[in-house]
């Protein structure tokens, strides 16, 4: 017999005492339901095993449990390091610096994405052309604190097209030149930091792949390029998007360039503006970059065949030699690891190859891999990737080769790196016999095997116990058997969390003596590392985004939406359903949903600000819903006022016309507000140097009708009061 009070649940208790009121019910001659009653302990069995299924329903395993967060659309985040912008300065010549070099901060490491080319022509001066100042020849020391309007303060839309090449007296040019020293270097992409300044009080939302620029700038650089002297247009990857944002601006020039006036010059020019704040810059410099937290200790980098250039053929053996091009081996590892040299099989995946040979110029920043060219290589289209490089480090060498295959299900390995931070990128080579020759194939890296088919080459790294496990032939394949047929493809480590550091990066690891002579400056505060996500903190964050809307239902949902568009800054949104702007009628079924936005550096709404409200929107509007964007409506109004005073009245202070525009401040808080003439009026009687005021008005001008008996105004949903002047008559009061 079960002992219920043994089983510390209380709902078991429960299900006994209805299962036990349901006998009653159902055979009331079956009164006797003690413990020592068989019947009863078949009933106290059945309401135990009920009790267990409902446990086993309830229970989700954290697999189950990251899969349903998938199905919700939640993905568990991975280990990353964090991102900051470096400066190197004291740059005596131009120099490459290649993919994934290590920029050192005490214990942490840094590596640079990309490649970066390092310029030693210093910015002399800045000049600025708009119609609003004189041409500015002086020069220009950006020290972080005075601020320089790019284009001018006032800004309009008649600006130069970008083919003209004679400026028409009638037309505006906006512009700034860049002068440099020498010339940047030809066919080299460098980057210029531009330090945004943005009114305080002020923050404009990310923006996004989908958002419609809020200007059009061109970038040019003197010089000859296609046997033309001239302006050319420059390669440029801009993230400021037209200097909304602090940034960096990656510039390609493939010509040469020219002096033309002394300078090496660089111009941008404003060809269209829907700018809500004029852009105002504090710093430009050259040479600074990005770089993210990770240390690299193997890479794979992956050759097209018309990424090689033949440069010898010997008649005798038929054999050809190829070599790369520099851009495809300017890494970090290439340069100062070890490389294992890897063709592609016909029959698809990479088979070892010995006969190669790197010769490296740790100066330029550039490792030539240099091969004899096989019959393979001519199968192939140039598109085809042909030549693989595997590169690693010292650290990682003896753990290079991960084991042995044999062909049983599940297969397991150790795999402790003495760093059990390891970033997504995590991959292996797995080799398999055809014809006689072991040809690699490349193994990615998954969460689990629930989603594998047997096909699939995937394998598991389980961090907590530094294991690596391969699939059972049902859920992800099985090693084939082989000797040291399993090997590192790539791998690198992060500090997560801990590389979030406000200083510190001051010194790189190099060979080139050139970058090892150069300063090197932090320049921002190092921000986004973090570590696995847990199944846990998945679950809370899933339950937060619930709060957030992901449809348009509500006038709030509208407006938290639309003032997170990307790229904007808002100073009124008001939703008005049912509401249209058009005097016209819209027709249909559908409902209008009309928004009136106030941006917070314009007096009217930007073209480019109703385009980007009106993409953002529609990712959330309903069926059936048309949205409309309409900008705000002024009436302009005239405060008259006679106010007898006391002698605390000090004209000076201009309390009376400081209140008055505070209040207007309040109302303009939220558009379409009506004014109420009294409330004004209570609000400056109230002040303690007013006696009494013997009349206070409200005046619209051009718009009498606006008024209602009460002097009250009204106002259109989407309306903004704009002062234009207060006229108060101060009288003393003589009987105070």
């Amino acid at each position: 017999m079960i002992e219920l009070e043994n089983l510390n649940n209380q709902s078991i208790g429960d299900m006994l005492m209805e299962s036990k009121n349901k006998i009653e019910y159902l055979n009331s001659d079956w009164s006797y339901h003690g413990e020592s009653d068989p019947g009863i302990t078949l009933v106290e069995l059945f309401v135990w095993l009920k009790s267990v299924q409902h446990d086993y329903i309830s229970s989700v395993s954290p697999m189950v449990g990251i899969k349903f967060l998938n199905l919700l659309g939640i993905e568990l985040q991975k280990n990353r390091g964090s991102r900051v912008l470096i400066e190197v300065f004291g740059v005596a010549e131009d120099i490459n610096v290649p993919k994934r070099t290590k920029w050192m901060s005490q214990e942490l490491i840094f590596e640079n994405p990309e490649r970066v080319c390092l310029t030693s022509a210093e910015i002399l001066s800045v000049k600025f052309e708009n119609p609003e100042f004189e041409i500015e020849e002086d020069y220009y020391r950006f020290n972080g604190v005075k601020k320089f309007f790019l284009f001018g303060k006032n800004l309009s839309q008649n600006f130069i097209s970008e083919n003209d090449t004679v400026v028409n007296e009638n037309l505006n040019v906006r512009e700034f030149e860049i002068r440099f020293d020498k010339a940047l270097p030809k066919g080299k992409t460098m980057n210029l930091y531009f330090e945004v300044f943005l009114e305080s009080g002020f923050k404009r939302n990310p923006v996004s792949k989908e958002f419609e620029p809020i200007a059009k700038i061109s970038w040019e650089y003197y010089g000859i390029e296609n046997k033309r002297t001239g302006w050319q247009k420059l390669g440029v990857s801009d993230s400021t998007n037209n200097f909304l944002f602090s940034g960096v601006v990656r510039l390609t020039i493939n010509g040469e360039m020219l002096p033309v006036n002394g300078f090496f010059c660089v111009r941008i020019r404003l060809l269209e503006s829907d700018y809500d704040f004029p852009p105002q810059v504090t710093k430009i410099t050259p040479n600074i970059f990005e770089v993210v937290q990770e240390d690299t200790h193997c890479e794979s980098v992956i050759i097209k065949k018309r990424d090689m250039v033949k440069i010898k053929h010997e008649k005798k053996n038929k054999r050809v030699k190829y070599i790369s091009k520099n851009v495809a081996l300017s890494t970090h590892l290439s340069l100062y690891g070890e490389s294992d040299l890897y063709i592609k099989h016909p029959s698809g995946g990479w088979v070892e190859e010995t006969g190669f040979n790197i010769q490296k110029d740790t100066q330029k920043g550039v490792a030539t891999l240099i091969i004899e060219e096989v019959d393979f290589i001519k199968e192939f289209q140039p598109k085809d990737e042909v030549v693989m490089l595997v590169s690693y480090s010292e650290y990682i060498k003896p753990n290079i080769f991960v084991g042995n295959g044999t062909g049983f299900s599940a297969q397991m390995f150790d795999a402790d790196y003495g760093n059990p931070t390891l970033y997504e990128n995590f991959k292996l080579m797995v080799a398999e016999k055809r014809d006689n020759t072991p040809v690699f194939e490349i193994w990615n890296r998954v969460g689990d095997f629930f989603s594998s088919k047997k096909t699939d080459k995937h394998f598991v790294f389980e961090e907590n116990i530094n294991k690596i496990v391969f699939g059972d032939h049902i859920h992800g394949m099985a090693p084939r058997k082989g000797i040291n047929n399993i090997r590192i493809n790539s791998i690198s480590f992060t500090s997560q969390e801990k590389s979030n550091i406000k200083s510190g990066i001051d010194c790189v690891k190099s060979e080139n003596e050139v970058l090892k002579k150069c300063l090197i400056n932090q320049i921002t505060e190092a921000i986004g590392g973090k570590k696995n996500e847990s199944v846990m903190d998945a679950q809370k964050r899933n339950i937060d985004s619930i709060g957030s809307s992901k449809r348009a239902l509500t006038i709030e949902d509208y407006e938290k939406i639309v003032k997170a568009t990307p790229g904007l800054i808002f100073k009124n949104v008001t939703i008005l359903p049912g509401f249209s702007a058009n005097s016209i009628s819209q027709g249909g079924n559908q409902k209008i949903i009309t928004i009136a936005a106030r941006c917070a550096g314009q007096t009217y709404l930007p073209k480019c600000y109703i385009k980007n409200i009106k993409n953002h929107v529609e990712k959330y509007r309903l069926l059936g819903t048309k949205v409309e964007v309409i900008g705000p409506e002024y009436i302009d109004i005239i405060v008259n006022a006679k106010i007898f005073v006391n002698s605390s009245f000090k004209p000076k202070d201009m309390i009376f016309e400081n209140k008055i525009e505070s209040f207007f401040k309040r109302v303009n808080s939220k558009m379409g507000q009506p004014i109420f003439c009294g409330e004004l009026f209570g609000e400056v009687e109230k002040l303690k140097c007013v006696s009494f005021i013997e009349y206070l008005k409200i005046i619209p001008i051009g718009a009498k009708d606006k008024k209602t008996e009460e002097q009250n105004i009204l106002i259109p949903p989407n309306g903004i009061y704009r002062l234009k002047d207060i006229e108060v008559n101060y009288v003393i009061d003589a009987g105070e």
